[in-house]
């Protein structure tokens, strides 16, 4: 038997394309790459927690962990009424696990490379939490910077 015929089964996904995991915070559309995402859950009993953000909104005794818990919509300033849905997204990023707490979790999308927008025009907008934008077909889509968010959370 020629082993050609196995030779694409450990094909990797190409380089201009990426699996994310897509969701909202209030009407704001953002994602987090797979690769980080440990797990999504429902809400849970949380810990408070002094800290100089107001993001971070305590933490989560989870998996023998102790996992800072940073609410998205504090710190995007969204003010509009949470969403019925509300989720956590587990994340790991440089050895560090945070939970970030979004409204509708979507599920896992592919983006492609040429779904990157430019968005070096909006200087002036405070997006610096953003690492990248994409157009998706329900609008943009803000890719969260995850290791200034780690450096930020366990700054505080």
């Amino acid at each position: 038997m020629s082993l050609s015929l196995f030779t694409g089964l450990n094909r990797q996904v190409p380089e201009q394309e990426r699996k994310i995991v897509k969701f909202s915070v209030g009407s704001i559309l953002c994602a987090v790459d797979i690769m980080h995402v440990r797990e999504i859950i429902l809400p849970r009993e949380i810990s408070p927690l002094p800290a100089d953000d107001p993001s971070v909104i305590g933490v989560l005794d989870h998996r023998e962990a102790a996992i800072p818990v940073v609410d998205l919509r504090r710190r995007f300033k969204v003010n509009d009424v949470r969403r019925v849905k509300q989720r956590w997204i587990i994340i790991a990023v440089e050895e560090k696990s945070i939970a970030l707490v979004v409204d509708t979790v979507f599920g896992v999308i592919t983006i492609h490379k040429n779904q990157r927008r430019d968005h070096s025009a909006l200087g002036s907008t405070d997006v610096s939490w953003a690492s990248d934008v994409f157009g998706d077909q329900d609008g943009l889509l803000f890719e969260i910077d995850l290791v200034m968010l780690a450096n930020s959370v366990t700054a505080s």
